[in-house]
């Protein structure tokens, strides 16, 4: 399983990220869209340290997850914007679901 290289595991309702997916230091391409996932530091495996362990990634797609945009995910959006290797898919078009004044 550690060569997996695409997983999807779209639109599954899931709230957090399988702790599974940091041992697969093979993973491309993680498309975890249309889930309901609010906030990303929250979770043990999906926070700036997540992503040393996953040094092949080059695609993540957090699309249609209802993210909450404050300091809670700094963090995250800290290494979205410095990372050269891994693309964040459709980031341009992610939605804050709150607070409200964040939104779009």
């Amino acid at each position: 399983m550690k060569q997996l290289r695409r997983l999807n595991l779209r639109d599954n309702r899931l709230s957090k990220v399988p702790g599974v997916v940091n041992v697969l230091s093979s993973l491309e391409v993680l498309d975890l869209s249309f889930n309901d996932i609010r906030k990303l530091n929250e979770f043990t495996v999906l926070n700036e340290s997540f992503f040393q362990f996953l040094p092949a990634l080059t695609h993540l797609d957090l699309s249609d997850n209802p993210l909450t945009c404050d300091c809670s995910n700094s963090g995250f959006m800290l290494w979205v914007l410095s990372s050269s290797q891994t693309q964040l898919v459709n980031g341009y078009h992610q939605t804050c679901t709150y607070p409200s004044a964040k939104r779009e």
